[in-house]
């Protein structure tokens, strides 16, 4: 059984020092949907570039299968980009923060927001821009949510 994340956060892929938990969608709380499970492997995508982050992805082999259930289900990964979809919910795995200077969210969902106004408010600065093997990601100027955009 194999887990997708991204992989600029291995910078050290030891397998030792990470622990996946799947089903849980309130970080603070234990829930009974959780099934918690270590790292067995680490792959780090070849093309990763840790200067751009282009090809931010790495494979993670589970110590043991997960049972799937309605709060952990399979993610099915694209041969080919689709175009592109606005103004639709897009869900960012994990707990990030919830605006610059915050604290942990404890569920996140986000909503779209068109790469060329991500790229120019929040990847102005960030090398090679946002290219199309990157999800646009970034706070915005109401709320302290974030915005994601497939493209």
């Amino acid at each position: 059984m194999s887990y997708v994340c991204c992989c600029s956060f291995f910078r050290k892929n030891n397998p030792l020092l990470w622990t996946i938990v799947a089903g849980d969608d309130e970080r603070t709380l234990k829930e009974s949907t959780e099934q918690v499970r270590r790292a067995k492997h680490i792959i780090v995508n070849e093309n990763f570039d840790r200067l751009s982050f282009s090809s931010d992805i790495a494979l993670v082999q589970l110590s043991s299968p997960l049972e799937f259930s309605s709060a952990v289900r399979p993610m099915y990964i694209l041969h080919r980009m689709e175009p592109q979809f606005l103004s639709e919910i897009c869900a960012v795995t994990g707990w990030g923060s919830i605006s610059k200077d915050s604290g942990l969210a404890n569920c996140l969902q986000q909503s779209m927001l068109e790469r060329e106004m991500c790229e120019h408010t929040y990847y102005s600065g960030h090398p090679g821009g946002i290219t199309e093997k990157m999800i646009c990601s970034g706070f915005a100027a109401t709320g302290g949510k974030k915005f994601c955009q497939v493209r």
